[in-house]
């Protein structure tokens, strides 16, 4: 598993959502969610990659493993 399909997954855990929720919140189908946690697939649209790091409070950096700081 790669650091973007790793660190999502952790992040969606700790704030307490399943996938179908991300996927709603996202707009996006639930096995695409799936997908980036488990298949090593990244968010084709970069709005999609900005949306996941507003969901989850974080930066795209620390979603691709360039720094360890998980906060804005």
């Amino acid at each position: 598993m790669d650091v973007f399909s790793e660190r999502m997954k952790q992040l969606r855990i700790e704030n307490g959502l399943t996938q179908q929720e991300v996927a709603d919140v996202l707009e996006i189908d639930r096995k695409t969610v799936t997908g980036y946690e488990s298949s090593g697939r990244m968010p084709q649209k970069p709005q999609v990659l900005i949306d996941i790091a507003n969901l989850f409070d974080t930066t795209i950096d620390y979603l691709y493993g360039a720094t360890d700081k998980v906060k804005k």
